[in-house]
């Protein structure tokens, strides 16, 4: 059996059309639309946020027991549709094609079609995680003083005869992004700043992570498999909690099953940094976290996170807070005496 939902001009009805085809509850504060679904067929979330006229953010938190279909919004509004699959795999195709594409998790998917729908297809038995960033263009056609403007004139080059499908290369960097999106609370017009902001700033990952795909200049990291990445991923964040353990690139190797040249190559891709200078850069961070917040001193601060040369320490934070240690810690306190 397959669902299918029409997609409608008006973003309110749009949601409205897919409460009532799935006997959905449907809520909106603040300017945030909330399905919440439990069906035979599809239980989950399913969110939206306008971030501007021209820029609306949808969020899929659905597993799905049936074939499922949801269109995107309409063509009419011209829409370009950046797309990241979280967890799981759905099909991306644009009405009346026969050549659905599988973006698969951690996979990013840029699509266009001037005259007709494009659709999300769900295989049942799915559990599925994924955001779409929609980009309509302008009002006045051709305007290009806009971001949406600038967008649509960069992407014109790249849509062939009103179309446009591309499916690009696993990114983690976009799920972090993501997940930080997923958890702002906050007062109305903090959360709001900060939804719109972190939504920017995923779709410049988009947009950078396509022309990187397409840069013959910057296919190393696809020797690297999902699951190596997934991996290389998990274990910065282990250094960032654990940052006190001694590693060593060997050890790490083991650790992982990886080799040490695709652990580097995995590192700068991910964290656009060498194995040792991430180690570094963390432990540099609690430091300021310390000499900000402790009443330690900077030499006690120096060898409790891991450095054994003091001179070196203050050259390597001068290079990343543009003041030394001493300075920085003394600046703090008086700001909270003050």
């Amino acid at each position: 059996m397959k669902t299918e939902l029409k997609a409608t001009a008006s973003k309110e009805l749009y949601f409205q059309n897919i409460a009532a085809q799935f006997n959905g509850i449907l809520s909106k504060e603040l300017g945030e639309y909330l399905i919440k679904i439990n069906t035979d067929q599809l239980h989950g979330t399913v969110r939206g946020i306008e971030v501007n006229e021209n820029k609306f953010y949808l969020e899929f938190d659905i597993t799905t027991n049936a074939f499922v279909t949801i269109p995107l919004l309409e063509a009419a509004l011209q829409p370009l549709h950046f797309l990241y699959c979280q967890t799981g795999q759905f099909m991306y195709s644009v009405e009346q094609s026969e050549e659905p594409c599988l973006i698969s998790e951690f996979q990013t998917a840029i699509g266009y079609h001037e005259s007709h729908e494009t659709i999300l297809r769900f295989a049942p038995e799915t559990h599925t995680k994924l955001t779409v960033i929609t980009v309509c263009p302008p009002s006045n056609s051709g305007d290009d003083s806009t971001m949406a403007g600038t967008i649509f004139n960069y992407f014109s080059e790249k849509i062939e005869n009103g179309f446009l499908m591309y499916v690009g290369s696993y990114n983690l960097k976009i799920m972090d992004e993501i997940e930080r999106l997923q958890n702002i609370n906050g007062e109305f017009i903090v959360r709001k700043l900060l939804l719109e902001g972190i939504v920017q700033l995923i779709l410049a990952h988009e947009i950078r992570h396509h022309q990187d795909d397409i840069d013959t200049e910057n296919e190393c990291h696809r020797s690297l498999r999902k699951e190596e990445l997934k991996t290389i991923h998990d274990l910065g964040n282990e250094i960032r909690e654990n940052w006190d353990q001694p590693y060593c690139i060997d050890g790490l190797t083991e650790q992982t099953g990886i080799s040490a040249a695709k652990l580097q190559e995995g590192f700068k891709h991910l964290f656009g940094r060498t194995i040792n200078d991430y180690i570094k850069n963390v432990r540099l961070e609690i430091a300021e976290g310390l000499i900000a917040n402790n009443e330690l001193t900077i030499s006690e601060v120096v060898y409790s996170v891991g450095f054994s040369s003091r001179s070196y320490f203050s050259k390597i934070f001068k290079e990343k807070y543009n003041c030394s240690p001493k300075y920085y810690q003394e600046s703090k306190r008086q700001k909270m005496s003050a």
